[in-house]
């Protein structure tokens, strides 16, 4: 079993050479230059991530037994899940929860995700494991490096109490950044080297969008609010603690982040994604997990430069 960082680690650096790469049932071999458009790897299993709703901690742990059976029905031996709690308040005292304005504490956030580790790991086989990301936004206006920081304790707490009961599951963090919302580039960018700082916090999982950003060019072009393709990709990569699962929910999100990858490699690390991110589920007029994946891939491997496949299909739902 490897740490986060070592995972991603050994990701980054094999993404720039020949990777065999077995996710699910799919085995892919990834050339990076070397295949042409219509050659992308197939999708991997859709797994299911949450807006959490509750603070019932049975709940929890039904998702996480769900999961686990899930795995061990598919023969999975990695799988991803993020539990989307809300936005931060600003005194570090918890989250306001996404969709029903309920305050969830900070005890709270982290009973949740232990029952729902506690689950997986009743109901998973013993070479599993979860990567669970424990998931904020950045609708806030008062976006700081202190929040970031203390997420990253949220998260580092969580694993604490993980290693003596669950030890299948790997707690890492996430954030929703989205050009669209509250909290400007500079508090985002706050935030997000406030947990790369914190060195117990391990590695966070930018869910977000890149609302407003060019589709056919990567010259650091703006994107919405005063944001630009540099700062997407600086949140989504070039930060230590960085891996990105974009939201692709139609086409022209494909084309945004190709062009960010792209932008990457002008400077010299072009950005690789771990996963697709879809909320068919919430919104059937968006992208299906099948199209998010064949609309993103189609992009990425339209150049030798982005030509690499996610480990992840994900699906974001209410629980």
């Amino acid at each position: 079993m490897h740490s986060p960082r070592t995972t991603v680690a050994r990701l980054r650096q094999g993404w720039a050479t020949l990777l065999i790469l077995t996710v699910g049932a799919t085995v892919a071999v990834l050339g990076v230059g070397a295949a042409p458009a219509s050659a992308y790897p197939g999708k991997p299993l859709t797994e299911f991530s949450f807006y959490v709703h509750t603070t019932n901690t049975t709940t929890a742990y039904n998702l996480g037994c769900n999961q686990g059976s899930f795995d061990g029905t598919h023969g999975l031996t990695a799988s991803r899940v993020t539990l989307a709690y809300g936005v931060q308040k600003s005194n570090l005292s918890g989250n306001i929860l996404t969709g029903t304005g309920a305050t969830i504490t900070r005890a709270q956030v982290e009973a949740v995700a232990e029952n729902l580790a506690l689950g997986y790991y009743a109901c998973s086989p013993l070479n599993s494991t979860l990567y669970l990301n424990l998931g904020t936004n950045n609708d806030n206006s008062t976006e700081t490096s202190s929040m970031g920081n203390d997420w990253g304790n949220v998260v580092h707490d969580v694993n604490n109490w993980i290693s003596g009961h669950a030890a299948q599951v790997l707690v890492q963090g996430a954030n929703d950044m989205e050009p669209g919302f509250a909290a400007s580039y500079s508090s985002t960018l706050a935030w997000a080297n406030g947990y790369n700082g914190n060195s117990n916090a391990g590695l966070y999982l930018n869910f977000g969008s890149a609302d407003g950003c060019p589709q056919t060019t990567h010259t650091n072009g703006a994107c919405n609010n005063g944001w630009n393709q540099r700062g997407l990709w600086t949140l989504s990569w070039n930060i230590a603690a960085a891996i990105c699962a974009p939201e692709i929910y139609y086409t022209a999100n494909a084309k945004q982040w190709e062009q960010i990858a792209l932008y990457g490699g002008t400077q010299g690390n072009t950005s690789h994604y771990i996963a697709v991110w879809d909320e068919y589920d919430l919104n059937t007029a968006t992208l299906s997990p099948q199209g998010a994946w064949d609309a993103f891939l189609t992009q990425l491997y339209s150049n030798s430069t982005t030509a690499s496949a996610p480990l992840y299909s994900m699906e974001i739902h209410n629980e």
